[in-house]
């Protein structure tokens, strides 16, 4: 249903009860790395450093939901808690925008027509606002409009979608012509390498290319 705010009706209804599970869905705030102002890694980090990722899931998702910092859920072999890379620090995003020449910022956040991305599309404009940055939200009709637009014809700046494929990392960011246009050049030998290492040697080599598109600030996964 998505609509997580009905949960405590049932979880205080004693004829019901409620089992909490895990998933492979990431919340991604997806921002098109080959387009201006994106393709400049510090507006980039700025963005995660403005959003106040437990403030989004707890208003927009009821408090549910796991903040990750990264884009791997726990249930991937190779998961680590990344949440302390990019702390909620609207003066450091402030300070990179103005290092970039990127103050006072007008954006299109191209947001499917999902109850969880628009929710999410509200909270996410207001913090992004009190650091400079004007996120217009435009509404696109989910699927056909989204994925004609975003997703195939890369026409976008920025968007938010529930990624829920399994182990999709690699699908998301070793592929530069993939909708968020990461540009995979320093992940792509590692990965290679870590696809033909055995199992612990496969997990160390996914962890650091996880890391490297957490420094670059690909994507930021809200939760």
């Amino acid at each position: 249903m998505q609509a997580p705010e009905l949960l405590s009706s049932f979880q205080a209804n004693s004829a019901y009860q409620v089992i909490e599970g895990t998933s492979n869905g990431e919340i991604i705030l997806s921002m098109n790395n080959k387009a201006k102002p994106f393709d400049d890694k510090r507006v980039r980090q700025a963005v995660l450093y403005a959003i106040d990722r437990k403030s989004v899931r707890d208003t927009a998702w009821n408090g549910l939901g796991t903040l990750v910092g990264g884009p791997v859920p726990p249930t991937d072999p190779y998961y680590e808690d990344l949440n302390n890379r990019y702390p909620f620090d609207p003066d450091k995003a402030r300070a990179l925008l103005k290092e970039a020449g990127a103050e006072n910022l007008k954006i299109d956040f191209t947001v499917p027509t999902r109850p969880y991305a628009t929710a999410v599309s509200e909270i996410v404009q207001s913090q992004l606002r009190d650091v400079g940055i004007d996120a217009r939200i435009r509404s696109a009709e989910f699927p056909a409009v989204w994925l004609d637009t975003v997703f195939n014809r890369h026409d976008y700046q920025m968007s938010v979608v529930l990624a829920v494929e399994a182990r999709d990392v690699l699908t998301m960011f070793n592929n530069p012509d993939y909708y968020i246009g990461y540009d995979n050049s320093k992940i792509k030998d590692e990965a290679a390498a870590a696809d033909a290492a055995d199992e612990s040697n496969y997990v160390a080599g996914m962890q650091n290319v996880v890391r490297t598109i957490v420094d670059d600030a690909a994507v930021d996964t809200l939760f």
